[in-house]
């Protein structure tokens, strides 16, 4: 990986746990940065693939207000304590 890749890298998973440590609060702090680091990786993957400047961040913007909402109809119904799963796909 060169060095601008590592940089880029490394301020989307600073940009991901800000935003998203506050919905996963309640997850062990390695599920969590094993999330941040797949999000990152996966996200690094497919801005290489795409031509420059047609990522559309809204997209990303969409997930994370999904599991603010989540997080929120959890807490609302006593849940919020299960342990988040590891489901492969």
């Amino acid at each position: 990986m060169s060095g601008q890749s590592e940089l880029r890298l490394n301020a989307l998973k600073g940009e991901l746990r800000r935003r998203l440590r506050g919905v996963c609060a309640h997850w062990p702090d390695d599920q969590f940065e094993t999330m941040i680091e797949q999000i990152a990786n996966i996200t690094i993957k497919y801005d290489r693939a795409l031509p420059a400047g047609s990522y559309d961040r809204r997209s990303t913007d969409r997930l994370i207000a999904d599991l603010k909402e989540v997080l929120t109809r959890s807490e609302s119904s006593g849940q919020h304590d299960a342990e988040p799963r590891n489901e492969e796909r």
